[in-house]
């Protein structure tokens, strides 16, 4: 603690004065520090003594000091009880060092060096700490008020010193690094390979460089002599040029524009420029300053490449296949408009890679790791890729068969550039070889399918024929009727096939159908009436509402509809149960069910029943037929704008129907 009731006599004032005449007329920081220790020792009496300041790190070390030991200085080196921002730092006073507690750590240390008291005194200045002085007592000391106040304005004097010194020590480096920056932008202004100019805010020329001149085809004092920047700029880029300037009016602190210069001879420079505002204290536009440097050649370059770019992708485009590039990296960079309907979407830039698709899939529909792509294969093997047939797959999940054709791209010193991949999409011709396949199997079935079922019924009706014609005479009647019964049986039978392959060919080969508004419930009960003559065995049950809206059908097709139903419950049902036919009236349509209790369709089925010449597992052992009445059903209610299914029937049995729409 200060123990301000202790006053002594007053300090000599005398070191205070020379101090401040030393201050004052240094020319130097050493010449500071000598006369602030010498001051000390004068007015304090003190033997030891220091000078510390903060460093550009803000650690604080040692300037100048007094019968301090090297050890000492290296022991305490940085330690300060202040930060380097701190504001309106005051004196720390320790009147004895055994008994202040935030020194323990160095007591050792200072006692080991003969101090027993000590003073941290601030060196501080215009709101900135500079740093401290140290005064040290060999014995523990009480400090007086004027001991402080003397100790407080030494510390004034040097910081004020040490402030005007550091600050004339600054200027002299600005001024230096100002020097030599001038005459470094003087060397770079007189010989840089760009033109630069300075303009006045009437934009005419006050300072050209020799390059400017020779870019603009003028002389120094030509465009000195009062032209401005748009004396020198081609007309078309004119407008372009008067925006920018606008641009520095409003504020902006530069734009930059590629124009064109026109020369006196009529010839066109092009000049990347860059044009930045000059301003005055009030912020108005002063002037400005111009660096120009020549493009003409990468503008001749571009339009060559632009014009080259446009033959070949019009070539590439009027290909009518998929094409497209890519850099080293395999990053896509080039394709057309054919690749982007192949892959079904944009590639990204940057992002994309190898190729536009989802995934690529060998012929037997296996994942090809990419490094198996053929398009990898290319480069990594330095050769073109040909004869490999590969599966696309597009994010959508659909796929293209292709085959493609990359090859290698080489740099002019024979490195890999990238790769050119041109993708052949062979999914028509890939569909018509599978149809085609399709279709000669259907045929060999269909051919083989009718002469089975036209040879059976032929079979009948030409043995009972002949056994009738040999032994008309010697048969009795019901052996007759019999034999005439199976000739009439195998006749229909055959009729029936005739007819459903007339039918199909019909529909399927894109006839129009003639449909007319009718009502079903007066046609349905009279087509039932047929069906139970030509199933006398079976009783068919109708549940048919009198007010049935009117349908949009065509007679001779319900008529065939419902036989075919009708007939296809007779032969997998068994006898004597009933076929049920209900009709109702619901979402627009009229829906004619067809109930049996036969034993139903295996599930594994049920999709390919209304496919032509499709006979289930259990209708092959159950009754005869060609598989075409179910397709014809469909085929016919789809085409008046109806539908036709299948369903189980609960509690056994099945349930076939078809639909038609309300008349409009």
């Amino acid at each position: 603690m200060l123990d301000v009731s202790d006053h002594r006599a007053p300090l000599d004032s005398s070191p205070l004065f020379e101090l401040t005449q030393a201050v004052a007329a240094a020319s130097d920081l050493d010449g500071i520090y000598l006369a602030a220790l010498d001051c000390l020792e004068s007015a304090l009496g003190v033997r030891k003594a220091s000078i510390l300041l903060f460093d550009d790190e803000g650690v604080m070390r040692f300037r100048a000091w007094r019968n301090l030991s090297a050890e000492y200085r290296a022991a305490v080196d940085g330690h300060s009880p202040w930060k380097p921002g701190e504001k309106d730092p005051a004196p720390v006073l320790v009147p004895d060092v055994t008994a202040d507690e935030s020194l323990a750590g160095l007591r050792d240390v200072i006692l080991g060096e003969g101090i027993h008291a000590l003073a941290f005194v601030p060196l501080w200045i215009r709101g900135r700490l500079l740093g401290k002085f140290m005064l040290y007592w060999p014995t523990p000391h009480a400090f007086t008020e004027p001991e402080l106040m003397l100790a407080q304005t030494v510390a004034a004097n040097v910081a004020f010193g040490v402030d005007q010194q550091l600050a004339a020590v600054e200027r002299d480096r600005a001024e230096q690094e100002r020097r030599a920056h001038q005459d470094h932008l003087d060397a770079m202004f007189r010989a840089s390979v760009a033109g630069i100019f300075e303009v006045g805010p009437d934009l005419r020329f006050r300072v050209v460089n020799d390059r400017f001149c020779a870019l603009a085809g003028r002389t120094r004092e030509e465009l000195t002599g009062g032209l401005d920047c748009y004396d020198v700029t081609h007309p078309d880029d004119l407008p372009a040029a008067q925006d920018g300037t606008r641009a520095l009016q409003d504020g902006a602190a530069h734009y930059t524009i590629d124009k064109r210069l026109l020369r006196p001879d009529g010839t066109v420079v092009w000049v990347a420029s860059s044009i930045s505002a000059i301003r005055d204290a009030t912020g108005e536009l002063a002037g400005a300053v111009g660096v120009l440097i020549d493009i003409t050649g990468r503008k001749l370059a571009e339009t060559a490449l632009l014009e080259s770019e446009r033959r070949h992708r019009t070539l590439v485009e009027g290909m009518g296949i998929a094409a497209y590039t890519t850099d080293a990296d395999g990053y896509i960079t080039l394709y057309n408009d054919e690749a982007v309907r192949l892959w079904g979407r944009e590639p990204e830039p940057g992002i994309d890679k190898w190729c536009g698709c989802a995934a690529v899939y060998d012929t037997s529909g296996e994942r090809l790791p990419e490094e198996q792509w053929p398009i990898l294969m290319a480069p990594r093997e330095q050769r073109s890729v040909r004869g490999v047939e590969v599966i696309l797959e597009r994010q959508d999940g659909t796929r293209r068969h292709v085959i493609p054709h990359p090859t290698p791209l080489w740099t002019a010193n024979g490195e890999i550039a990238g790769t050119v991949n041109v993708l052949v999409d062979i999914t028509g011709l890939k569909k018509l070889e599978s149809d085609l396949r399709t279709a000669l199997q259907a045929k060999d079935d269909f051919l083989g399918l009718v002469s089975h079922e036209l040879r059976t019924p032929l079979t009948a009706i030409t043995g009972n024929s002949r056994s009738l014609l040999a032994h008309l005479l010697k048969l009795d009647e019901p052996s007759i009727r019999k034999a005439l019964g199976d000739i009439v049986g195998e006749g229909d039978r055959l009729h029936r096939l005739v007819e459903n392959m007339l039918v199909l060919s019909r529909v399927e080969g894109g006839a129009d159908i003639d449909c007319e508004p009718m009502l079903l419930g007066r046609v349905l009960p009279r087509l039932l009436s047929q069906a139970e003559r030509r199933c006398p065995d079976r009783l068919i049950r109708s549940d048919i509402p009198a007010d049935l809206p009117a349908v949009h059908a065509e007679p001779s097709c319900v008529d065939h509809i419902v036989a075919n139903l009708v007939s296809n419950a007779h032969k997998y049902s068994p006898r004597p149960e009933p076929i049920d036919v209900i009709v109702r009236a619901e979402d627009g349509h009229v829906r004619v069910l067809v109930l049996d209790r036969g034993p139903g369709v295996p599930p594994e089925d049920a999709a390919n029943l209304f496919d032509p010449f499709f006979r289930g597992s259990r209708a092959r052992d159950d009754a005869q037929g060609a598989g075409l009445g179910l397709a014809v059903c469909k085929r016919l209610a789809e085409a008046q704008g109806g539908s036709a299914w299948y369903l189980p029937r609960a509690g056994g049995g099945s349930e076939f129907g078809f639909s038609l729409a309300f008349t409009r």
